[in-house]
């Protein structure tokens, strides 16, 4: 029962009690005055409404268990995604150095082939353009008029000349007598293919040699004095 229903009934009560007094004393005895009370009607109490219990901020475990697996999820597809990525960028750098080793080895190659191809150039050009034609020089020692030179093989400075086809000889004679250039030998005699009779001090004889070939030569006046020419 209510506050509300208790100050109803209380009110009823008061009322009844009044209406029996009336009564009794209406019957009895003339009526007297009868002090009237006044009753206060009930006064309703109205009760504050229940405050709403404030909603829990804190995740429930099977909340926090769902967000963390969709956190890990999350975190496996990123794996994954950062793995697959680091796999294609392997592999395009793979690639790319793998097409730039190529292409540095075929460059190589094409380097190599045309530096032999400008070598067998160089050598078929130079083989096909022969050197011109050279002037050699071959001096009597001083002193040869006497014999000893023979000895060290000093007659003819030098004594044995390799020259080329087409090559010219020059002999000074840097003795103080004439001597003679002549080609053969003391044993054999003159061969008749050059002379050059007496050359005084001081001056020169010079031959042109056309042909390949050993050529001996010696001074007819001093025998002992001997040279050579070889002609390539």
């Amino acid at each position: 029962m209510t506050t509300q229903d208790k100050a109803a009934v209380g009110y009823s009560i008061g009322i009844a009690a009044v209406a029996v007094a009336i009564a009794f004393y209406g019957v009895s005895e003339p009526p007297t005055s009868v002090p009237t009370v006044p009753i206060a009607p009930p006064t309703a109490t109205v009760e504050p409404p229940d405050e709403p219990e404030p909603a829990s901020t804190e995740p429930s475990e099977e909340e926090a268990q769902s967000v963390m697996e969709e956190t890990m999820e999350e975190t496996m597809e990123e794996t994954e995604m950062t793995e697959e990525t680091m796999e294609e960028t392997m592999e395009e750098t793979m690639e790319e150095t793998m097409e730039e080793t190529e292409m540095t080895e075929e460059t190589m190659e094409e380097t190599m082939e045309e530096t032999t191809e400008e070598t067998e150039m160089t050598a078929e050009t130079e083989a096909e353009e022969p050197m011109g034609p050279t002037t050699w020089e071959v001096v009597n020692s001083e002193g040869t008029s006497v014999p000893g030179c023979e000895e060290d093989d000093t007659c003819f400075m030098p004594s044995m000349l390799e020259i080329s086809v087409g090559d010219t000889v020059v002999w000074l004679n840097n003795d103080a007598v004439p001597h003679t250039i002549t080609s053969g030998s003391p044993s054999t005699g003159p061969d008749g293919i050059f002379d050059s009779s007496l050359v005084m001090s001081g001056t020169t004889f010079e031959h042109t040699f056309e042909a390949s070939g050993t050529y001996d030569y010696f001074c007819l006046v001093h025998p002992w004095m001997l040279g050579i020419i070889q002609v390539n």
